[in-house]
């Protein structure tokens, strides 16, 4: 849909008024049919569409992606185009019902999310060798900066079945390329680097302490 005719339905409605607090947010599948929502408080209905994504990347019940994740402009049935983001502001597309007033996005099941891999295997924690197997680190060394703009390439395709029994989603090979650019240290990794390092200490302290370094943030190379 074309900026210009998403922008007809928008005028067609009702004003919101500003100072609405309650929004509920609805995840809906590709044809618009409910899964689930939950109540959002305290967003600013003019920050734009591409403001408004990165703070649900970092709502647990959400955690709205670039590759799978889309608001939904429930008038038209349709998605809101991710390049149109930065032209829409949320009061644009909240929707006046009953007590609340509705956002909807769309998640596509066939696309992976990042931000579900990224929490479920703690990628911003380090690893360290356990007793046969690698050990997640107890502390972070790094964050991923604009963990919901990144991509996970597939290899395989992905699979999506439902019955009437069950839902299966599963798929088989993925890889995601961070760069320098994507990773930002931790201040308590940084501190703990300088002080390892400290000057009035000895190689073989520097060495030691470096290694401890490793066992809390984990290792890196």
């Amino acid at each position: 849909m074309m900026i210009g005719e998403l922008l007809d339905i928008i005028e067609s409605k009702p004003l919101i008024p500003s100072d609405t607090q309650n929004v509920r947010a609805v995840i809906v599948n590709n044809d618009g049919d409910e899964r689930k929502s939950t109540i959002l408080n305290g967003l600013d209905k003019q920050a734009s569409l591409s403001e408004i994504r990165k703070i649900l990347s970092l709502n647990d019940e959400i955690l709205m992606s670039k590759q799978n994740s889309y608001f939904w402009n429930d008038n038209s049935k349709n998605r809101i185009s991710q390049d149109d983001e930065n032209k829409l502001i949320l009061q644009n597309i909240l929707i006046p019902k009953q007590n609340y007033y509705h956002l909807y996005i769309a998640i596509d099941p066939s696309k992976p999310n990042f931000l579900v891999i990224s929490k479920k295997y703690q990628l911003c924690k380090g690893r360290k060798t356990g007793d046969n197997h690698d050990v997640i680190a107890n502390s972070s060394a790094f964050a991923i900066k604009t963990k919901h703009m990144i991509n996970v390439n597939l290899q395989c395709k992905f699979e999506h079945r439902k019955t009437e029994e069950y839902v299966k989603m599963c798929y088989e090979l993925g890889s995601v390329r961070l760069s320098r650019k994507d990773l930002e240290p931790t201040e308590g990794y940084i501190r703990a680097i300088e002080e390892a390092l400290d000057e009035s200490k000895s190689n073989d302290e520097k060495k030691r302490e470096l290694d401890m370094v490793g066992e809390e943030y984990g290792f890196f190379w």
